[in-house]
Order: structure tokens, then sequence, then C-alpha cells
């Protein structure tokens, strides 16, 4: 077992070669955000242009709170927002539909970045057709005997929303990242697609392309995997950063150069953010940029080989991660603390669980999630990370982050 510095950053090549093209780089990106941020406030004023006005909306979620019902629309610009009814509604999720929206005199162009909450009155069904990835969830949602067990795989396969139960569930194991697309889920699919690929087009390349590399072409099937994937999926947050640094990477290694990877995820976050404002206002795409943060972190400064490795580096993400989710996040479970195990057995989970939903036993799991789901409460207590203290450890992370290796 090795305890050591890894070297690999002082041979990386630098996209951003000194500070002048870092400069340079902000500045085009801060242009962009301007722009882009100008663009969502001239979609603000035309959404909320009167004070009633009906629109149509998307229903991505529906629950029950008491006497009334959640609603987490969207608009056809892409604008996410809840409302709440107390009309009895049958579930409308994955339909449009058509809703008088009445906007108070304080919802700003803040809130409609962020998300706010706009009073809903009347409520009429746009089309009766269902969204088709709505449609595919409950294809999966009906594979499954437990409810609860389609809606987790919905959500890992489809980005759809799960319930506020589930969500306490999966909060409760310190879980919640493996129900997000993210890279971790796009590393296994990008291997099931390079193996498949391998199998099918192996032997088509060898009587029809020789001259062609191999690996260059089972990349480009991956790229192509995921950005209709990711088309699909409607962009979710963390799972277009995911994709767009798969990007990134690609084209640097189909080049044989190595990646900084600090740098390639500064480049990816700065230049998502400049296009695309709403993003700041995303913990999942938060958490996410913040995940890789640290993973890259752990991989500059230890090595304790390839089994250590996987097995401490879910360790350490947890760790690192809980000054910055419990800024958000305050109530913590002992259970979290078997995070990382279920981290590391999600790694056999998700490829199998893929390929045994193309069989006859989509259900061959599900006693398992059951249990999981099922396991006793450990003691919860309450803990919020001061904003001083996060400033400080952000601080101290970047610090580490751009420090040169001796």
């Amino acid at each position: 077992m090795i305890f050591k510095k890894r070297q690999n950053h002082n041979f990386a090549i630098s996209l951003l070669e000194n500070k002048k093209e870092y400069y340079i780089f902000f500045l085009i990106a801060l242009l962009l955000f301007s722009i882009s941020l100008f663009r969502e406030y001239l979609k603000y004023r035309d959404f909320t242009k009167y004070r009633i006005d009906t629109k149509t909306l998307f229903v991505e979620q529906q629950y029950p709170k008491k006497n009334y019902t959640v609603l987490k629309l969207r608009n056809l610009d892409g604008f996410q927002f809840y409302s709440t009814t107390k009309t009895k509604i049958r579930d409308l999720s994955g339909y449009y539909i058509d809703a008088t929206l009445i906007f108070g005199k304080n919802f700003s162009f803040w809130d409609y970045l962020s998300g706010g909450y706009i009073t809903i009155g009347k409520i009429s069904l746009h089309s009766f057709e269902k969204d088709r990835r709505y449609k595919l969830r409950d294809r999966i949602v009906s594979l499954h005997k437990n409810d609860e067990v389609g809606e987790l795989y919905s959500a890992i396969f489809l980005a759809t929303p799960i319930d506020r139960e589930l969500r306490g569930k999966l909060s409760r194991l310190g879980i919640n990242h493996l129900a997000v697309l993210s890279g971790f889920h796009v590393s296994f699919l990008v291997l099931i697609v390079s193996g498949l690929g391998y199998l099918i087009y192996n032997k088509i390349h060898q009587q029809f392309f020789p001259y062609r590399n191999l690996w260059r072409d089972i990349l480009i099937f991956d790229v192509a995997f995921l950005l209709i994937y990711l088309i699909f999926l409607e962009a979710p947050p963390s799972l277009l950063r995911a994709v767009v640094m798969f990007l990134i990477v690609s084209f640097l290694f189909d080049r044989n150069l190595i990646q900084n990877g600090f740098e390639i995820l500064l480049i990816t976050a700065v230049s998502l953010i400049a296009l695309s404002p709403k993003l700041l206002f995303s913990i999942g795409f938060l958490f996410s940029i913040s995940g890789v943060f640290y993973i890259l972190l752990y991989l500059k400064y230890f090595r304790f080989g390839a089994v250590g490795d996987m097995v401490l580096v879910n360790i350490w993400v947890f760790v690192a991660m809980l000054p910055i989710v419990h800024s958000i996040f305050g109530e913590f479970n002992t259970l979290q603390l078997l995070s990382p195990i279920w981290t590391i057995l999600f790694s056999i989970f998700y490829p199998v669980a893929i390929v045994i939903h193309f069989t006859p036993y989509p259900d061959l799991l599900d006693f398992a999630i059951e249990w999981l789901l099922n396991l006793p409460s450990g003691e919860s207590f309450y803990f919020e990370t001061p904003p001083t203290i996060l400033v400080m450890y952000i601080l101290i992370s970047l610090f580490l982050a751009i420090r040169r290796d001796p």
C-alpha cells in the first residue's frame, strides 16, 4: 500500500496555459453570462406580462400535502416553479395542462431564476397524451410489485422525480446522490455501450473498415448515445455536467493528451453557467460539481492501489461533502455513515439493474432494494454549517486544488 502525492498533474496538458488566457476565458464567459442573463430577463418579462394569464405547462411532479396538492411545473421555455391547489385533481404527472397563473407583485426576476412559487387557478388538460418519458416510467413501475422500487428504477434510468416519502428514505440512508443521474452513472453507461459496441462492431470493422481506429469509432458511439440520452431526458443539470465533461475528456483522450481534471471541471462549470444562469440555483448541479471536485482532490494527493482507492474515495467524498451538504440540508441520520458502502455496492447493482430490465426478470433485485429501504432508522440530529465555516472550508479546498506538488 502506497501513500503519496500523485504527480500526473505536473505533466497534464493545460488548455489555458497562462494568466492571460484565463483572463480571456473568464471575460468571454462573463460576456456570455450577461447575454444569457438578459435573455432570461426578457423571458421573465414576457412570462409575467399580465398579472393573470393562462399558460401551457408541463406537470413534472405532483404529491399531496395536508389538505392541498403540490405541483412542480415547467413552462415551454424550461422555467420550473411550484404551485399548490386545494382542488381535488387526478395525478397529472407527465401531462401538459392549461392553467391560470396569478402573479403576485413580489414575484421578482430572482424568483424566476430560482424557481419560486406562483399561485395557480383553473386547471384543465391541454393534451390527453402523456409524455413519452413518463409513459416509460409507468411501464418500469408496472414491472415491480413495490411502487417505491419501480420509482427508484425510473429515477436512475429516466431521471424522473420520486415522491417525498421515498426521497426521505434515501436521505436517511445517505444515498440521494445515487438516484440523481450524474458522472457516476455515465461512467457505467459508457462501459456498457462500449462493450456492446465492441461486440457488434468489431467484426464489421475488421471486414469493412480495417483502416479506421476501432476505439475511436466506439468512442463516437458512446458520444452519440450520451447526447441522445441527454436530449431524451431533457438535460437534467447533473447529467448535463457529466456529459459535457465526458465530451471534453474524450476530445483530449482521442488526441493522447493527459488532462488536468480541475481545469476541465472549471471550464465545464463556468461555461455551462455562462450559457444557463439558472444552473446557479440548481442544487443537483452544484452538488455534482462539488462531488467531482473532491474526487479530483483525493486523486491528487492519495493513492492506495485500485481496490483501496475504490473504497477510500467513497469515504473521502462522503466526509468531504458533509460541510457543503449541511449548509443546505441540516438533518443527519447515523444510518448515513453506511453511505459509502451502499455507493460501492451500487457500482455492481447499476449495470446489473440495466441488464435485468431487458430480461424476463426485471424484479430480480427487488428484495434487496426493499430490505435497504426498510432498514430501521438510526439516531437523527440536526446541524447546519455556519456560512463563515463554509467559506473557509471552500477556500482551503481551492487552495489544496491549485497548490503545486513539491
